[in-house]
């Protein structure tokens, strides 16, 4: 953001034309369990784009979201299978990077957010067709069942040693303990 605004300033105060591009991610529209801060990053980083680009448009200043599908980059060599078995499926599905400065350019001026590859059209298309305050309210109490999770949770206890885990954070079938409202939140949590 301080970028952002340092450079925009600039090119307002010389009343000069200009674009900011910013590399968002297809997870910006749909949440990532184990990627969480990369996901809510994402999300800002779309809004941002979003909410800024109406208000500079007329300046001659473009801004432009772009949410490529995963690229095919060497993340994947150190990533792929290490800490969220999924990767190895998305990495099936990656777009190639010499495919994204001509999209890139292709886009600028022409739309706010430019979705590119399989996994974000894809991705969206499920937020346009699914309710997703529905979506999550039924996802949330069977996330603990997929493989990822239950792989996550493994490592997490792995890495904590015997007895240093939560106490009692299992219940049937793998499933966490429900946390306490003060968790994270500051508030006391009452009794029921």
């Amino acid at each position: 953001m301080r970028v952002t605004h340092h450079f925009l300033q600039r090119l307002l105060a010389s009343d000069l034309p200009g674009c900011f591009v910013f590399t968002s991610s297809a997870s910006a529209v749909l949440p990532s369990p184990f990627a969480v801060t990369y996901a809510s990053t994402k999300a800002f980083v779309s809004m941002f784009a979003a909410s800024l680009g109406p208000e500079v448009r007329s300046r001659g200043i473009d801004v432009l979201a772009v949410h490529p599908s995963p690229v095919a980059s060497r993340f994947y060599d150190a990533a792929s299978g290490a800490a969220i078995p999924m990767l190895d499926a998305f990495k099936r599905l990656a777009v190639g990077p010499d495919a994204l400065p001509d999209v890139i350019f292709a886009s600028v001026g022409r739309c706010l957010w430019k979705d590119v590859g399989l996994v974000a059209y894809a991705f969206r298309l499920v937020e346009k067709v699914v309710d997703l305050g529905a979506l999550f309210s039924l996802a949330a109490p069977v996330m603990h069942l997929l493989p990822d999770f239950k792989a996550q949770l493994a490592k997490e206890q792995a890495a904590a040693g015997p007895g240093r885990g939560r106490s009692g954070s299992q219940g049937g079938g793998g499933k966490p303990a429900p946390r306490s409202r003060s968790a994270g939140g500051g508030g006391s949590a009452k009794a029921k």
